[in-house]
């Protein structure tokens, strides 16, 4: 379908575990889904106020 999105979800608790070789380089310890993307989150978010064009 052109100018189709195509989007994935998750169950907000979803438990997500690294692929297998010869995919994933590295086996990772599995994380909920949710905690995992929120501490993504804050660590690139920008508190708002904080001027940021220095």
């Amino acid at each position: 379908m052109a100018g189709s999105q195509v989007h994935y979800e998750c169950d907000a608790h979803t438990r997500v575990e690294s692929l297998p070789a010869p995919i994933g380089r590295v086996v990772h310890d599995p994380v909920d889904s949710h905690t995992y993307l929120r501490e993504k989150l804050r660590a690139i978010s920008v508190p708002a106020g904080v001027d940021t064009s220095e």
